[in-house]
């Protein structure tokens, strides 16, 4: 499993031409996951990311919370892909 992290102004992902998701200002994440990895091994490297990013004073909350908010949101978004790749 490796994760990529990139502050972007802007990002989206486009599958077959259509545009999945998008976002603004903020963190694009680009995943890649193999068959062999565990939803341990998605925790470690969801906790690593939040450790590992910076986090602008213009976000709400202290910077436990943030950290906090951003293992969670890598760890769920991992998890779905690995959902995906399982059906």
């Amino acid at each position: 499993m490796r994760l990529v992290i990139q502050r972007v102004t802007e990002a989206a992902v486009h599958i077959g031409g259509v545009c999945a998701g998008s976002t603004g200002p903020g963190l694009m994440i680009l995943a890649g996951i193999e068959e062999a990895d565990t939803e341990e091994d998605v925790r470690w490297l969801a906790k690593k990311a939040a450790d590992t990013v910076t986090y602008g004073n213009g976000m709400r909350g202290s910077a436990p919370y943030r950290r906090a908010l951003a293992e969670t949101l890598v760890r769920r978004a991992a998890l779905s892909l690995m959902e995906q790749e399982a059906e």
